[in-house]
């Protein structure tokens, strides 16, 4: 397959898209979505127009929960997907989910995760 610029992309890693809803967010409410601006549309075109491979996954977070909690499953996505292959992984936060993201990755961040997630480079 050929992608931007020439680019031979069947050796190219895929990549992976985590959409992190902000407080009072939530993956989805019945038919409603967090991002339901079609975002998660948008990127796919986007990704597919350059060549590129891509999975978009919402984190489902607790809506009302504390930023460690909500980070914690963040971190606990993010693990999941770094154990399911060897795609490149973005991370798209709306508002606090920005911050949920940020603490999710950091290394000294002590929290209520159900799994350790190494750095991932």
């Amino acid at each position: 397959m050929q992608g931007a610029f020439g680019l031979n992309c069947a050796s190219m890693p895929g990549h992976h898209v985590l959409l992190v809803p902000g407080f009072f967010g939530f993956g989805s409410l019945g038919d409603i979505s967090y991002f339901a601006s079609g975002i998660a549309q948008l990127l796919q075109r986007s990704f597919e127009r350059a060549g590129l491979r891509v999975r978009i996954t919402e984190v489902a977070t607790l809506p009302t929960a504390s930023i460690r909690v909500r980070a914690a499953r963040v971190r606990e996505a993010l693990a999941a997907i770094a154990a399911n292959g060897d795609d490149l992984i973005h991370i798209i936060g709306h508002s606090t989910g920005g911050l949920d993201a940020r603490l999710a990755i950091a290394p000294t961040a002590s929290l209520p995760a159900h799994v350790e997630f190494e750095a991932y480079g």
